[in-house]
């Protein structure tokens, strides 16, 4: 099993004209939609990715509002030490990406999903790490870094004007203290849906702050 360290980088998901809407680029604004597969089912992308990209990062765009139903990384691990899929999923450009419905590790590679930025909702994330990620609407989760193949850690999860309702988990990782939250915010919403319906919040290290209007939340922090 490939383990290395924790090294962020941004997850940003970008729409491209290329593929009905969207843009899948590296960060030199190459077009990799050739290591996707992008079907379309009611006006919703469902995308595969096949196979790591050169320079492992790869930009998934929209500048007209489409919506993502889900990312699935297929890619399978070489075996090299350095070798990862970081997803980026942004929308700064035009009407930007409104909903993601979930991005989801099924190969070996290392997945990092750096940052995500809808103007929508988003339901999942399950993944080895997970940067920064933001909604306008609610945040259904779970939100989830296994850290399989690589160290894992949750950067910060953000409803601006929704709620965020699901679980959201680190997997320890012994030896280190990135196995940690560090920002859950919903500044105009909940997390948590109410007292008989709570979100679960776990990392073994420790969990920065959680910030809401009410919060309905089990909190774990086993090291602390």
């Amino acid at each position: 099993m490939k383990r290395i360290g924790w090294n962020l980088v941004a997850l940003v998901i970008t729409t491209a004209h290329a593929c009905g809407g969207l843009t899948i680029e590296d960060p030199a604004g190459n077009d990799v939609s050739s290591d996707c597969t992008v079907n379309w089912v009611g006006g919703e992308a469902y995308i595969s990715i096949n196979s790591r990209v050169p320079g492992n990062v790869i930009i998934f765009r929209s500048d007209s509002g489409q919506s993502i139903a889900r990312i699935d990384s297929l890619a399978i691990s070489d075996g090299n030490s350095g070798t990862q899929v970081v997803i980026r999923v942004l929308s700064d450009r035009g009407s930007g990406v409104n909903n993601l419905g979930r991005i989801y590790q099924a190969g070996s590679e290392i997945v990092i999903v750096n940052e995500v930025l809808v103007h929508g909702t988003i339901g999942s994330i399950e993944c080895d790490a997970i940067g920064n990620v933001t909604a306008d609407g609610t945040i259904y989760g779970p939100i989830v870094s296994t850290g399989d193949h690589f160290t894992p850690g949750v950067t910060a999860v953000k409803s601006n004007n929704g709620n965020i309702l699901g679980e959201i988990s680190v997997a320890s990782y012994p030896g280190t203290t990135l196995d940690r939250i560090g920002w859950v915010s919903a500044p105009n919403g909940t997390v948590g849906q109410s007292a008989n319906v709570r979100a679960s919040l776990s990392a073994a290290s420790y969990i920065q702050s959680v910030v809401a209007r009410q919060i309905y939340a089990d909190i774990t922090q086993p090291r602390n």
